[in-house]
């Protein structure tokens, strides 16, 4: 299992991803960091993490396993499962615990 818990790792990549293509002059060289992050971040996960960033400045892409088909997640869903996550890890709740109707 990895050592990081999942919705710190999901937050500190969209952080990262966030903060980093925002920056003003960056030139398609700069992307080469942000792919090594997301790529070294994905190993730590035993699925197949999908990562799909473009550069607003050049409408360059970075794309990880673009060629996978992937359920698509809403914007609320994300943000609602780190939720949920942290509360699990803070109140020592199994992941594996069925909740709900």
């Amino acid at each position: 299992m990895n050592s990081i818990p999942l919705h710190r790792s999901l937050c500190l990549l969209s952080l990262g991803l966030f903060f980093s293509s925002s920056l003003p002059g960056q030139d398609s060289a700069a992307l080469a960091p942000i792919r090594e992050k997301c790529e070294s971040v994905s190993k730590g996960f035993s699925g197949v993490v999908g990562v799909g960033v473009q550069e607003l400045n050049n409408g360059q892409w970075i794309v990880l396993n673009g060629d996978k088909r992937f359920p698509m997640q809403s914007v609320f869903k994300l943000p609602l499962a780190m939720a949920v996550l942290e509360k699990a890890d803070k109140s020592g709740i199994s992941r594996e615990e069925q909740s709900g109707g």
